[in-house]
């Protein structure tokens, strides 16, 4: 018996030892994908401004104002993209009146940062620009509208409920990362997300399971457009309408011929038309704390 030990156990140690080295290399390396440092580009045209957030990060956005400079709009663009990609809406929204601050999502274009925030991750930061905002201009209202895991980041500071918010665009939201997370593991099993998730809690502070929307959409006070192509082939219809009639009487759905993300490029003039009668009838007190 104790020679049999000895011919099965150390091939046997080392198949286990070869596995677990790598599971731990497809964690690391997916969680960095999920993750990892985004795209460069160049910046919207405007004025630069930037941020220095509670880690220490630096970030940057472009400014640009229009009408009385009172009314606001934080743009914020979506996985793989930088602020530059919502430079046609950014002049979209300024011909209504609006001004706009576009920036760079942590992790992407010209902000630092080594890890993306996956939308919720970005939520402290988009509040920061918001405090920023009304630190230059006291009696402005902000309209948040995110594009992909932009609006992720837009309804996560929503659900803070910061002073100022007036509504949110939510455009092509992913409701369960948890499951985007799962489609990119590819069925690798719950011990494979596991490792996914515990690199991701000690490098970038979040993990796959705390990323889920359905609480900060509930918990959101603002008025909600929920944005959402016909053709949109990453989320499913319901899991994307569920999002909606979480956020109660005052939300909006508008359905647009596109796909994910793409609905300004796409269906442009359903697109504007929806988006400014929506807000035309929210309420013109944003919300305080």
């Amino acid at each position: 018996m104790r020679r049999i030990f000895k011919t099965i156990l150390p091939p046997l140690a080392g198949v286990l030892l070869g596995a677990l080295a790598m599971w731990l290399l497809l964690s690391r390396s997916l969680a960095l994908g999920l993750a990892g440092r985004g795209p460069a580009g160049s910046p919207p045209p405007g004025e630069e401004w930037t941020l220095i957030a509670g880690d220490g990060v630096r970030l940057r956005a472009s400014a640009m104002t229009a009408g009385t400079g009172e009314k606001w709009v934080l743009l914020l663009h979506g996985w793989g993209e930088t602020g530059e990609s919502l430079a046609g809406l950014g002049e979209a929204y300024r011909a209504s009146g609006w001004s706009t601050l576009i920036p760079d999502l942590r992790g992407c274009g010209g902000s630092g940062g080594k890890y993306r925030g996956l939308g919720v991750g970005d939520g402290a930061d988009v509040l920061a620009w918001m405090d920023m905002i009304r630190e230059r201009r006291p009696r402005a209202v902000i309209v948040l509208h995110g594009v992909d895991l932009g609006a992720n980041a837009a309804l996560a500071a929503a659900s803070e409920r910061p002073e100022g918010l007036l509504a949110v665009a939510a455009d092509s939201p992913v409701p369960d990362l948890q499951s985007l997370g799962n489609r990119a593991l590819s069925g690798g099993g719950r011990l494979l997300e596991w490792g996914v998730s515990a690199f991701l809690r000690r490098e970038a502070g979040f993990d796959l399971p705390s990323l889920s929307l359905r609480r900060q959409t509930a918990g959101t006070r603002a008025p909600i457009l929920f944005l959402r192509g016909e053709g949109d082939e990453l989320v499913p219809a319901a899991e994307a309408e569920r999002l909606y009639w979480i956020a109660g009487k005052e939300s909006r759905l508008l359905r647009l011929r596109s796909g994910h993300g793409d609905g300004f490029r796409r269906d442009r003039e359903a697109y504007v038309r929806g988006l400014f009668a929506f807000l035309t009838g929210c309420s013109g007190s944003p919300q305080t704390p």
